[in-house]
């Protein structure tokens, strides 16, 4: 049977072609302090800011509460919060489908309190680019934990032209004193273990660990995380509102993942704020943090 050569290259080609043609994900991670507690948040504005950035999805840490009651037991229920609701409202009004953690997670033994103290997890994406696979804490006690200040919670998603990733959302412990930054370490590197764990039981590799790790140093945090991870904010870029400590980053698998475009995104610039606003105000219409933006590169050899 003679085969034709054009007709066989062409197919090999389209075969190469559709294999490196997976889309790019956009992502923000941000930290929104305290959201729950300020009923002066521009909600749409933040919800716009995502939406008109492209964000495919969004990672948002310190919300207080739920958005509507969960029910924990048939016997508990966390009631939900009106300012958090007004939040989800505004991004689902944007077109965005969302995952919540189950409960909440904090550094004291009293969860389930609608506080501060403690804090939820989620994920907003666009659900038609995006399919949540699976998502749960990395440990089951998530109060008062021997390994976690706040539990991680991961997300694991597939685009709907093939690029799947896992996300793990952090909080990590703050303050620069010694005791601090050696807890933060040891989280970090159980965050690591966990991944290596997951990895060895199922073909993921694309592990992205993203979120306030309240950093002071990115050397340091080179230096402390496993050598296979690489760092996206290359420039060590500034995170908080004063943009004096680069508290919020991504890091990821360098044999497998490929993440570019990290930016701060300068709320005073994009919502063109007078330097004479207080940052009380600044804090309660928007955050403490600046959101962060980057792209997870679809590869042709996903995994």
């Amino acid at each position: 049977m003679r085969v034709n050569r054009a007709l066989l290259l062409l197919s090999l080609i389209t075969v190469v072609f559709l294999k490196s043609a997976l889309a790019d994900v956009n992502a923000s991670s941000f930290n929104i302090k305290w959201l729950g507690y300020s009923s002066i948040r521009d909600n749409e504005g933040i919800a716009n800011l995502m939406s008109n950035g492209q964000r495919d999805v969004i990672f948002v840490q310190e919300v207080v509460a739920p958005p509507v009651d969960v029910y924990i037991s048939t016997e508990e229920a966390i009631k939900g919060d009106p300012e958090v609701k007004a939040f989800f409202d505004a991004m689902t009004d944007q077109g965005y489908d969302y995952v919540l953690s189950e409960e909440d997670t904090g550094t004291g033994e009293n969860i389930h309190n609608n506080s501060s103290a403690t804090e939820w997890f989620v994920a907003f994406y666009k659900a038609d680019k995006l399919t949540l696979i699976a998502s749960g804490y990395l440990a089951a006690d998530r109060s008062n934990n021997i390994d976690y200040e706040r539990v991680p919670y991961y997300f694991t998603f597939k685009a709907n032209d093939g690029l799947d990733f896992t996300a793990i959302s952090v909080h990590l412990k703050p303050n620069k004193d010694n005791v601090s930054t050696n807890r933060r370490y040891h989280e970090l590197k159980s965050i690591v273990s966990w991944v290596f764990s997951q990895a060895s039981l199922a073909p993921e590799r694309d592990f992205i660990i993203v979120g306030d790790m309240n950093v002071y140093d990115c050397d340091i945090l080179s230096e402390r995380v496993d050598a296979l991870f690489s760092l996206a904010n290359v420039e060590c870029a500034n995170s908080n509102l004063k943009m004096t400590e680069p508290y919020d980053q991504v890091l990821y698998i360098k044999n497998y993942t490929q993440i570019n475009n990290y930016r701060v995104i300068n709320l005073y610039e994009t919502f063109e704020l007078n330097s004479s606003v207080p940052t009380n105000e600044v804090i309660a219409r928007y955050s403490d943090h600046h959101p962060i933006f980057f792209t997870i590169v679809g590869s042709g050899d996903d995994d």
